[in-house]
């Protein structure tokens, strides 16, 4: 299952999306814009191994905040119960799995261990866990994303 991007209402009813209205910061507005644009980019790749993934990660240094960031939105999609839900950038809304994955990244940054584990078991199966907290823990310690520009992550 791909990432989807969402548009504002469904086309068959007209009804708005479910959503959530969370008042965020311009710095978190930065890094959401990076994040919808990095899993926009991946929904054009194959799914791939977590574990593979993680392996090829720990050696490269080079782009690590948009090489983290593929791997989780490759991977993601098929480990979420309903998929991953990525609205497209500039969208005032912010979808349950944006506002999660806003809040791995943080709890990661404040080295908070406990609720970050608490975070990815409430949605990702156990064999799959350990992979997940460290592309998270490892976009997390990346050069700050909030601050990059999203056109660099297009390039």
């Amino acid at each position: 299952m791909l990432a989807r991007l969402t548009p504002l209402s469904t086309p068959e009813t007209g009804l708005p999306r479910r959503s959530l209205a969370l008042p965020l910061e311009p710095e978190t507005k930065r890094e959401l814009a990076w994040l919808r644009v990095a899993g926009a980019r991946c929904r054009v790749m194959r799914r791939s191994d977590l574990f593979h993934a993680c392996a090829v990660l720990s050696l490269s240094g080079e782009q690590a905040a948009l090489a983290y960031a593929q791997a989780l939105f490759r991977a993601l999609p098929g480990l979420l119960p309903g998929g991953l839900r990525l609205y497209a950038p500039g969208d005032a809304q912010v979808s349950f799995d944006e506002a999660w994955l806003l809040q791995l990244l943080n709890r990661a940054r404040a080295g908070d261990l406990d609720s970050l584990t608490f975070l990815i078991g409430r949605r990702i199966a156990p064999h799959a866990r350990r992979q997940v907290a460290f592309l998270i823990q490892r976009l997390a310690a990346t050069k700050d994303i909030r601050g990059q520009a999203v056109e660099k992550n297009c390039a």
